[in-house]
């Protein structure tokens, strides 16, 4: 990971010139040292269907993870164990 930042903040830095907005330039300084802005979820599709209510997308997203993760997706003899 460290190896990571340290080359996209070299090839970000070697990226800027006189017509790099100052804004761009703190959004990444922002983003490589872990200070995001929150991110809002305005919306969420569920089949057909589009979710708006913050409630509602907590309750799909956990009915997803819940599915997802529930044990009948594995097998007899893992089950067993």
């Amino acid at each position: 990971m460290k190896t990571a930042k340290r080359q996209l903040w070299h090839r970000f830095v070697s990226s800027i010139n006189s017509r790099t907005s100052l804004t761009k330039v703190w959004n990444i300084v922002n983003k490589i040292s872990g200070k995001r802005s929150p991110i809002e979820v305005k919306h969420l599709q569920d089949g057909d269907k589009e979710v708006t209510s913050l409630a509602d997308i907590a309750n799909t997203l956990a009915e997803n993870f819940s599915e997802i993760s529930s044990s009948h997706h594995y097998n007899a003899k893992f089950q067993s164990h």
